[in-house]
């Protein structure tokens, strides 16, 4: 593919991404109508107006692309395109988690991961845009001054339940599922980092798209951790036939495989081979 089609080929991704932000501008407003919280309408209004930039930043790149004057290298698409399908990636599998927990008539999100874990800052935002409550073990030192994830966690309104050892994590978790059970909370266990069947579900689909898309790659190299990403976008490698190879390249401890591959026979059954 030359320069010139991979630049039409971001052109479209990008009015997709509008589309997308357009969206986000009109539920944002719908939930600013319908809430009485503080905290959740300055969060809508943040968000509100963070896809109206994005909206506006899109534009220009179009604009630049489809008159010639901003030239961009093959390195640059692939870069920008890679953060593109990772955060809709993110929301994909959040959003599979969400719907899981809504059949179930789940009223309160439970999950754990770093102190900045975007999984749970997904899981927050989620909630609050769902109308669950939200409470989130996180391992690792809490700050003085809550920033980035972590303080975005706070402003959806998670409440955070701090482990300093991560070896006492997944048994916290599991006292913290059992308490809001038994206090009739009716929580849904969203797993560390989102891996679960049904969270691993938005990777192996990604690989359908990735090859529907036409893109030609010898490998797909992505950070590994809970190990629900390495094992939907293996799934997805061997239902979809992906002929590249699939390297995680580990960002934190390292985890039997055996908790991957356990859940392995009932993500086939949920893509209905």
């Amino acid at each position: 593919m030359s320069t010139k089609e991979k630049q039409a080929q971001l052109v479209e991704i990008l009015k997709a991404w509008q589309h997308i932000e357009n969206r986000s501008v009109a539920q944002t407003a719908d939930i600013i109508d319908k809430s009485t919280n503080p905290v959740i309408r300055i969060v809508m209004e943040i968000i509100q107006r963070d896809s109206a930039m994005h909206h506006r930043v899109q534009q220009f790149i179009i604009d630049s692309l489809e008159n010639q004057a901003l030239q961009i290298t093959p390195d640059d698409i692939a870069q920008v395109w890679s953060a593109i399908e990772a955060h809709i990636e993110a929301e994909r599998r959040t959003g599979e988690l969400v719907a899981a927990a809504q059949k179930q008539d789940a009223r309160m999100l439970i999950s754990a991961g770093a102190i900045q874990s975007n999984h749970c800052r997904q899981t927050a935002a989620a909630a609050a845009r769902y109308g669950f409550e939200c409470t989130l073990v996180l391992s690792g030192e809490l700050p003085e001054q809550p920033s980035a994830n972590l303080l975005l966690d706070q402003l959806f309104g998670a409440k955070i339940v701090n482990v300093t050892e991560r070896k006492d994590q997944d048994r916290i978790l599991q006292e913290t599922f059992d308490q809001a059970t038994e206090g009739g909370k009716k929580p849904y266990l969203v797993p560390y980092g989102g891996s679960s069947p049904t969270g691993a579900l938005g990777y192996a689909f990604a690989v359908d798209e990735f090859l529907k898309q036409g893109i030609h790659a010898d490998w797909i190299v992505f950070a590994t951790s809970s190990g629900g990403t390495h094992a939907g976008l293996v799934l997805g490698q061997r239902v979809f036939g992906y002929k590249g190879k699939i390297l995680g390249v580990s960002n934190s401890r390292s985890r039997q495989m055996g908790e991957v591959d356990c859940f392995k026979d009932e993500r086939y059954k949920r893509l209905d081979l």
